[in-house]
């Protein structure tokens, strides 16, 4: 996992807007699938799961994660 100091995170109060507006397009987009990890009740990772048609699978969809 990246540094947080290192600029990759906004971790600022109140949230960067651009996050809240990338979240809700991730959200809408059905080939997009986020799963949260909680552990003692704070969240102790992301994942991020995008279906894309593969070419070398016939165009079947293939999960990426990121």
């Amino acid at each position: 996992m990246p540094d947080p100091h290192s600029g990759r995170y906004d971790t600022s109060i109140p949230v960067n807007p651009r996050y809240q507006q990338v979240l809700a397009a991730i959200l809408q987009d059905p080939n997009n699938e986020l799963v949260v990890i909680e552990y003692n009740l704070r969240i102790a990772g992301m994942l991020q799961l995008t279906f894309i048609p593969c070419l070398s699978h016939r165009q079947r969809f293939c999960m990426h994660g990121f």
